[in-house]
């Protein structure tokens, strides 16, 4: 008896298919049993079949960014923390968002502090109900502000 699973998937171009195994020896022949676009559809599929447990996966985060300035009006400072630290950031997925919010603070506080930003600027993460962000604020106004968004 192997150790080998009775089921697999693997992708063949664009689409995913779940194979049956069988088992001589050393060789294995497999008979397509299941295809479909969709890789977590395949994935679950084949588990389904080795009667093992499938674990649903969670929603995956973004960053949400939001400016009440525009990108024209903003001083040299914002538009560095902006470019360096916002935008490479945006389209990533976060599985730990407090983490990166927290990391992305410090890093953004230790790169103005290095501007030399005459007036004051504060940088913090506000958390209430439903969810957490991080704003950079100037006089009391909120410049910048991003959140972790789920779909």
């Amino acid at each position: 008896m192997s150790n080998q699973p009775e089921y697999s998937y693997k992708p063949k171009g664009s689409i995913w298919g779940v194979y049956y195994w069988k088992y001589f020896g050393d060789i294995a022949t497999g008979t397509k049993v299941y295809e479909s676009l969709d890789r977590e559809l395949a994935k679950k599929e084949c588990f389904r079949l080795n009667n093992w447990k499938y674990k649903e996966p969670f929603l995956v985060k973004y960053l949400a960014y939001k400016s009440n300035v525009n990108l024209e009006d903003m001083p040299e400072w914002l538009k560095l923390v902006v470019t360096k630290f916002i935008n490479p950031r945006l389209n990533m997925q976060v599985v730990d968002g407090d983490r990166i919010l927290n990391k992305m603070r410090d890093d953004i506080a230790d790169l103005i502090r290095k501007q030399h930003v005459r007036i004051p600027v504060l940088v913090e993460i506000r958390k209430n109900e439903k969810e957490k962000g991080l704003f950079v604020i100037h006089s009391g106004t909120e410049l910048i502000s991003l959140y972790k968004e789920s779909y």
